[in-house]
């Protein structure tokens, strides 16, 4: 039995890990191309993130010093897979001390949850804490989801389903992939009833996410073989 909480955990963790894993133009059509690059800022999903970095890589490389281009190019190479590269665009940015931009403060602080960098994530996010509260205030839910990601990497279960939990009644937008991370913080409890209806209901509201359709069938795998089945 202690071996199966523990092959549990060490695949739930690593399905988290996963989920980690999603104007200076010069011409009329450079600008046209810049207007929807950043009015479609919110919208760079795991499912768009290869068409999103061929977008931003070219403004990125026409407006290198801009920081919204900078750090929504890094979260579509976060998003498509490509982290590394996502912390080089974001480094110079994060070593400016008195960049205190919110968005990169919090994009910096997931790309190193993707790497596993969790002392350099918890840093940012202290960084991106001692901001005014004005600066804050339309960022908490994404903070609070990305305490919860690091506080299940470190075993803190609990408290991470708080922050999640938090961060989804506040969230704006397609909650479906903060739903993803507090089921997998349910399963890690053995809450996986619970768990597996947040999958299914995630999967109802972006019917083309696949990492929560994979974790549906893994959580429900697991509660099938807690339950002996």
């Amino acid at each position: 039995m202690k071996m199966h909480r523990m092959n549990l955990k060490t695949v739930l963790s690593l399905c988290l890990c996963t989920a980690l894993l999603l104007s200076g133009c010069q011409s009329t059509e450079g600008k046209e191309r810049y207007r929807q690059a950043i009015e479609s800022r919110q919208q760079i999903t795991q499912e768009n993130a290869a068409e999103a970095v061929e977008l931003y890589e070219r403004l990125y490389t026409r407006n290198a010093g801009d920081t919204e281009i900078a750090v929504k190019y890094a979260e579509a190479l976060r998003k498509s897979g490509r982290p590394q590269q996502a912390l080089t665009v974001l480094q110079p940015l994060a070593d400016l001390q008195q960049n205190r931009e919110p968005e990169m403060l919090l994009e910096y602080t997931a790309v190193n949850i993707a790497l596993g960098r969790f002392m350099h994530a918890e840093h940012a996010l202290s960084r991106f804490a001692s901001l005014s509260e004005e600066q804050k205030k339309n960022h908490m839910p994404q903070a609070l989801n990305l305490e919860g990601l690091i506080l299940s990497a470190g075993g803190h279960h609990e408290e991470a389903e708080e922050k999640y939990r938090t961060a989804l009644a506040e969230w704006s937008g397609d909650p479906s992939p903060v739903m993803n991370n507090l089921a997998l913080c349910l399963a890690q409890q053995g809450a996986f009833d619970e768990a597996v209806e947040l999958l299914r209901e995630a999967r109802l509201i972006s019917p083309d996410g696949r990492m929560q359709q994979q974790n549906l069938i893994l959580v429900e795998k697991l509660r099938a073989q807690a339950e002996g089945r």
